[in-house]
């Protein structure tokens, strides 16, 4: 016989403590029915050992718009996800196939909420370079100027983030080169003491 919610079952045990935590404080339902199946999720990732069974009178279509809300919630502040985007939207860019509506209604929103502190935001900073000349080509003035004052708004940011990336390079290379240093010292004083024995 085949288990009932065996694929939600499969999915909210898939998901890391930490995660589940970042779910629950920042939901905020309305409806008693996915406010008990989070909190069966919060118990089952805390007690692995005796988890909970997830409630069959609940509707089947609670269950799959919950996985979708989990799903689009971690992807928003999932940094291997948001990588991928800016690889796609490069990758558009350089071949001429941003799709006006679609892909500029989330470069806007991702305009507004990638903040220098933001994982990759170099990469998006230098993106957007790119993006500047690919709008200004297309004349679309719109999204130039959006991207234009985000770029001017962030510029010294970016230039600071450089600047301590590259002084983190050089802290980097002392570190391991110093390192190498002493296995090399190391190793002489072994063979030093292999010769006076």
């Amino acid at each position: 016989m085949k288990e009932k919610l065996a694929i939600f079952t499969t999915f909210a045990n898939s998901l890391y403590p930490n995660e589940v935590n970042y779910l629950a404080k920042i939901q905020n339902f309305k409806d008693q029915d996915n406010i008990n199946i989070l909190n069966t999720i919060v118990y089952n990732v805390s007690h692995l050992d005796k988890p909970k069974n997830y409630s069959v009178g609940i509707d089947k279509r609670k269950y799959s718009k919950l996985k979708n809300w989990i799903t689009g919630q971690l992807n928003k502040i999932d940094v291997d996800y948001f990588f991928e985007w800016l690889i796609e939207i490069d990758k558009k860019m350089n071949t001429d196939n941003i799709l006006v509506a679609d892909d500029e209604k989330i470069i806007l929103k991702k305009l507004k909420s990638i903040v220098p502190t933001s994982y990759y935001f170099i990469r998006f900073y230098e993106l957007w370079e790119s993006y500047k000349d690919y709008l200004l080509i297309r004349m679309r003035f719109h999204m130039y100027e959006s991207v234009s004052s985000y770029l001017e708004t962030y510029r010294s940011n970016y230039e600071n983030t450089l600047k301590i990336n590259r002084e983190l390079r050089k802290i980097s290379e002392h570190i391991v080169h110093s390192k190498q240093i002493n296995e090399i010292v190391d190793q002489n004083n072994v063979k030093q003491l292999e010769l006076c024995m």
